[in-house]
């Protein structure tokens, strides 16, 4: 995804958030998910972060605080249970709740940005709960900053 000569190279732009690669970072997304994973799930029609969750969002709170040129927009989903409307606020108090876990293990306001989509994204198409399930996520996506932050954080 880099480029030979160092030039920037941009990939993936989702609804006016780019993403640039710049040589040496190509793998900074394969980072995040060796260290941490990129998403958490929830159970139905709840944003209460669950154990499993909380240790995802640690280990991504300790990732985001060593890798201080990245910035996370925290994508709230739901499952297609309920009206749209509801679902919305569901994937919004979502992504809100994990942004304030992120907050609270000390990663700056600055770097994390909220984004909700309802259940407008689907990853998984089907009438199993099980299956539904999956649908029911945040996924933080990551991009460079334009400059580092301070030594405070």
């Amino acid at each position: 995804v880099g480029s030979n000569n160092g030039d920037a190279v941009a990939i993936a732009p989702v609804a006016g958030w780019q993403t640039v690669v710049r040589q040496g970072t190509a793998n900074l997304h394969d980072s995040l998910i060796e260290a941490a994973g990129d998403r958490v799930f929830f159970e139905a029609g709840s944003a209460k972060l669950t154990a499993s969750a909380k240790r995802v969002l640690a280990k991504q709170a300790r990732w985001l605080k060593a890798q201080r040129l990245v910035e996370f927009k925290i994508v709230g989903h739901a499952d297609d249970e309920g009206s749209g409307a509801s679902n919305l606020r569901l994937s919004h108090d979502r992504a809100v709740a994990v942004r304030s876990f992120l907050l609270a293990r000390g990663v700056s306001a600055n770097r994390l940005h909220v984004l909700s989509v309802g259940k407008a994204q689907p990853i998984a198409i089907c009438t199993v709960t099980s299956c539904a399930a999956q649908n029911r996520r945040v996924v933080s996506q990551i991009r460079l900053r334009r400059q580092a932050l301070g030594p405070t954080e």
